[in-house]
């Protein structure tokens, strides 16, 4: 990856620009983002209908208070789950990516909590391709298969890995 890239540039919100009003991984917050002119950091999941929602955990408890897995929601589904602060449903990845429209850079990070499932980035990419702002999108995981797949089987050209463990070597 080029040093050059936006995303190296600019400071980043870590789950967007989230304060006493507007949740982490919201609209409001990527908004408050964009405004101020910082790059995103954002957390994407595959919901059971195709979608991408922007939420870090896969269990909704705490950011709605509702025990959920967001995995097994639809789209419409994911309306009956408002964030606590913002009282709006967690985001789709496409309506952040229509709001942002390549004002700041993004980094998504795919979230992957159990079996890799080659679909996630396949739906992914394909909704990447029609941003006309992909010079300022880089994709990262702490999935190795998700990061291997994505290097396999895409044209995209910023890909960030990243790799964690509890035991040192």
């Amino acid at each position: 990856m080029k040093l050059n890239h936006p995303i190296f540039k600019t400071p980043i919100a870590h789950r967007g620009l989230h304060n006493e009003f507007d949740d982490e991984n919201s609209l409001g917050a990527f908004k408050n983002a964009v405004k101020e002119g910082y790059g995103i950091e954002l957390d994407v999941h595959l919901m059971k209908d195709g979608n991408l929602v922007v939420v870090h955990d896969v269990n909704l408890k705490r950011v709605t208070g509702i025990d959920q897995d967001v995995t097994s929601l639809t789209k419409d589904e994911l309306k009956n789950y408002p964030l606590l602060k913002s009282k709006t449903p967690p985001p789709l990845l496409k309506d952040v990516l229509k709001m942002v429209d390549g004002k700041v850079p993004l980094m998504i990070e795919l979230k992957i909590e159990n079996e890799f499932n080659e679909e996630f980035p396949k739906v992914l990419l394909e909704l990447l391709a029609s941003y006309p702002h992909k010079e300022s999108v880089a994709l990262q995981s702490f999935n190795p298969y998700a990061m291997k797949w994505l290097r396999l089987n895409q044209t995209y050209p910023y890909i960030l890995g990243q790799l964690a463990s509890d035991e040192l070597p």
